[in-house]
């Protein structure tokens, strides 16, 4: 016989809050076993963004409060650390989904090792759910390998529970284009781009925000490919849905903007591009009420690198100083993209003859986070190392 699932014991661990409270069951459709989980006006009715999940990542405590206080982090909740927290959701899920597998019990009623559960499979939307959100706890860490081995999951299990044009399947393969893309694979993201886009197209009419979404993510893509007519027609188009549709003023307009900034400054256009950098700045520090989110060091270092082109080094100097601050200050010091600003700050200083050895540091230091996220083999350490090699030449070092 299956070993009994302590239901009850379950609930209060994930959710103490409402121990000894009366509970409140909500009807589930088939294909729940049964099983309903219990009402909780406090659980978020969206699932958490990017930020909620680094937050809590990143917090010591839950509502402040001091280590032994009331409010103090109980050290044995699971749920204050996103990867536990997942890992119990998956254990929780299969053991509720699949209750007479051998995950729970063999022929002679003992539990079989962890290596044989792992084999077993279930595909669910749920399971697939939570594969998602594991992807997203190691992009926002920045390990990109990992993030997308989840995808993958999440995108195989996925094409067995929908069909071929479901918008889940379009929103998994946008996420792994996008990972690919953060990782300079920028050939093998454009067939999950296009493919994403082709779903999309078909679920909605060709205006439709989150086409404009797709079009504005491909600019920059194209950018990087050296297509910049396909890129201009793309973020044209994105332009225009997203002003039509939604405002000047909305945060998807906002991100249209910084990527015509970014098509304007591929085209030398520098001046209309820093133009459009400015705007999307001010948009953003309104939107996340200041300079508290990694979308506002991206334009720091962004009109940082425009500065640098039109040859004001010390606007450029103070932007890229400003975006390190505060990559630093949210996403910690080994993140990828404290990376690639230390890289930009040190190809800049080392054009000044009096600042080399600073720019020798900040080399030294980029070098040092992409090799220990990346490893050897990679372009992004390639390119830190060529860099730093040339000045360290003409250091005589």
């Amino acid at each position: 016989k299956p070993l009994p699932l302590d239901e009850e014991k379950l609930l209060t661990d994930l959710h103490p809050e409402l121990h000894g409270k009366k509970k409140k069951s909500l009807p589930l459709p088939k294909g729940y076993m049964g099983y309903s989980f219990p009402a909780n006006k406090n659980t978020m009715s969206r699932p958490a963004t990017a930020n909620e999940l680094l937050a809590v990542f990143n917090s010591s405590q839950v509502g402040g409060g001091t280590p032994g206080g009331t409010l103090a982090k109980p050290l044995n909740n699971p749920l204050h650390d996103p990867k536990k927290c997942l890992d119990t959701a998956m254990s929780l899920l299969r053991k509720i989904l699949n209750k007479d597998d051998p995950i729970h019990s063999n022929s002679n009623n003992i539990i079989i090792n962890k290596k044989e559960a792992a084999k077993l499979e279930i595909d669910h939307p749920l399971i697939a759910m939570v594969l998602y959100y594991r992807s997203e706890v190691y992009r926002i860490k920045g390990d990109y390998v990992n993030a997308l081995k989840y995808l993958e999951q999440c995108l195989a299990m996925r094409r067995k529970l929908y069909r071929s044009t479901h918008m889940y399947l379009s929103d998994c393969m946008l996420s792994m284009a996008m990972l690919l893309y953060y990782d300079q694979r920028y050939v093998q993201s454009l067939p999950l781009f296009n493919k994403s886009l082709e779903i999309r197209i078909f679920n909605f009419n060709s205006a439709h925000p989150s086409i404009a979404e797709i079009y504005n993510m491909m600019t920059l893509l194209y950018i990087k490919l050296g297509d910049l007519q396909q890129g201009k027609e793309y973020v044209e188009k994105a332009m225009a849905i997203c002003t039509h549709m939604l405002g000047s003023d909305h945060v998807a307009t906002g991100n249209v903007f910084i990527n015509y900034a970014a098509l304007m400054q591929a085209l030398n256009k520098r001046d209309e591009a820093l133009q459009y950098f400015k705007k999307a700045l001010q948009s953003k520090l309104a939107l996340h009420h200041g300079d508290n989110h990694p979308e506002v060091a991206s334009l720091y270092n962004n009109i940082a690198i425009l500065y640098r082109g039109l040859g004001q080094t010390e606007e450029a100097l103070d932007h890229y100083e400003k975006a390190l601050e505060i990559q630093k200050r949210i996403l910690g010091a080994n993140h990828p993209d404290v990376g690639t600003i230390m890289h930009n700050m040190g190809t800049l200083l080392a054009s000044i003859p009096s600042r080399k050895y600073e720019a020798k540091e900040m080399y030294k230091s980029a070098l040092n986070i992409r090799t220990d996220i990346f490893g050897k083999e990679h372009i992004q350490v390639s390119n830190t190392m060529n860099n730093y090699g040339l000045l360290l030449f003409e250091l005589c070092e």
